[in-house]
């Protein structure tokens, strides 16, 4: 364990300052999303958009409108834009790709010319993987803590919503993370690693979000790991055991697969 422990904290010295610039914008974005969620709130656009909001899209969105046109929804948004996402899909990426970056550079021959197991290098990026899932959502959950301080709501806002928000965060970095060290596991090149895992990504925010909206591809969508996030039913308070447990069954299974793949690839 102490070979893995080292490469880690290598690999965290290395990508200390890329990290530090990527958890203080997300602070910030948390920040700014309750700023902007107070100001809303406090125009009373939020209770005009729910009362423009016509009924077949209150009954064909899968859950509470009303939740998402408020200001913990406001806030909630922060959890699960689009921005945010690229920017915890980056982070996954990064930390699974040691395996196929250290074959790809010669650093792997270097590492293995010494007493280091094979299995040392992947596991290496799953705990790096551990680290950032737990890491970036709770700086999230500060920055919004933060942000409900400043704009004095702190006392009078539930924080167990965007804990949820986190959590549902915290899973797909795991998720795709495991996903994106299969791909290391097996991959001969960088490029081809973070085209796969890239192409991979966005088919799946793709099929989950065309299965939502178009009627006919809905059987496709427990195929993408986005369908099991939900944020707007989750926000609403909606139980998220079952979905998390089907995360944390592809966290596993593509984990013990990247692990045993790439103790008998050829290197």
């Amino acid at each position: 364990m102490r070979p893995t422990l080292v490469l880690v904290k290598s690999d965290l010295r290395r990508e200390r300052w890329a990290l530090l610039a990527l958890a203080v914008a997300l602070f910030a974005l948390q920040v700014l999303a309750v700023w902007v969620a107070r100001t809303l709130d406090a125009g009373d656009t939020y209770r005009k958009l729910a009362a423009l909001a016509p009924d077949f899209a209150r009954r064909g969105a899968g859950f509470d409108l009303a939740v998402l046109l408020s200001f913990t929804g406001g806030v909630g948004i922060g959890y699960f834009h689009p921005v945010v996402t690229a920017a915890l899909v980056a982070a996954a990426m990064t930390a699974a790709k040691g395996p196929i970056a250290d074959l790809d550079g010669g650093g792997a021959a270097l590492f293995l010319a010494r007493p280091v197991p094979r299995w040392a290098l992947m596991a290496r990026s799953l705990i790096e993987l551990g680290f950032l899932a737990v890491a970036l959502p709770a700086v999230m959950l500060l920055g919004t803590t933060a942000g409900l301080v400043l704009v004095g709501r702190f006392a009078t806002t539930s924080l167990m919503p965007f804990a949820r928000l986190a959590l549902n965060d915290a899973a797909l970095v795991l998720s795709l993370g495991a996903v994106a060290a299969l791909l290391a596991a097996v991959s001969t090149r960088t490029r081809g690693y973070t085209r796969a895992t890239l192409a991979f990504a966005l088919v799946s925010y793709l099929a989950d979000y065309l299965a939502r909206v178009w009627p006919p591809l809905r059987p496709l969508g427990p195929l993408a790991l986005f369908h099991y996030l939900e944020p707007a039913r989750v926000l609403g308070g909606a139980p998220m055991a079952a979905n998390l447990a089907v995360l944390a069954a592809v966290t596993c299974a593509a984990s013990g697969a990247a692990l045993y793949l790439f103790e008998r690839r050829d290197l």
